[in-house]
């Protein structure tokens, strides 16, 4: 095996030392200060905190931001991911984020469409649950739903299922 040079060595060692969070390359000396990334959602005027993290980085310096994933949202996009470090320690950076779908409620009924009732969870749904028409299926008889309508709007998607009891039919044999 052939013996690692000194620098390789250094270089290793420094690679192993890296935090993912933020680019922390700076000149030895240079003192860390803490940095706050808060991650927000934004949902037309409403703003949302996601996540608020506190790094330290070396003052002076221009430190990438770490991107975040959160369920149900994505990162808005064309936002500088960078944040110049203050030597007072008070940098913040705010990333901004879009929800994919609010809340709703499915009625799977395999016969008559419903449509689906869209929301934020937690809020009043009742009138728009009431106003919901029983489904029809041919040959079927409705005896309801699988789980509970409910009044307020429940987080994600909350899946009906209608339930069928066969009914009666009649037929006409031609001859």
């Amino acid at each position: 095996m052939k013996k690692m040079r000194k620098g390789t060595a250094v270089l290793l060692l420094l690679l192993s030392l890296c935090v993912p969070v933020v680019d922390v390359s700076a000149d030895v000396g240079n003192e860390l200060t803490e940095c706050t990334v808060e991650y927000i959602a934004r949902d037309g005027e409403t703003e949302t905190l996601l996540a608020r993290e506190t790094y330290r980085a070396p003052a002076g310096r221009t430190v990438n931001v770490p991107h975040r994933e959160f369920d149900n949202y994505i990162k808005e996009a064309g936002q500088d991911m960078t944040l110049p470090v203050t030597a007072d320690g008070k940098a913040e950076k705010k990333i901004y984020y879009t929800r994919l779908f609010y809340d709703r409620i499915t009625f799977r009924t395999e016969g008559s469409y419903i449509p689906p009732i869209y929301g934020c969870a937690g809020e009043d749904v009742s009138d728009a649950v009431s106003a919901v028409e029983e489904p029809v299926r041919q040959g079927y008889i409705f005896k309801g739903w699988d789980r509970e309508l409910p009044d307020v709007m429940p987080e994600g998607d909350y899946v009906l299922n209608a339930v069928w009891e066969p009914g009666e039919s009649q037929y006409t044999v031609l001859r």
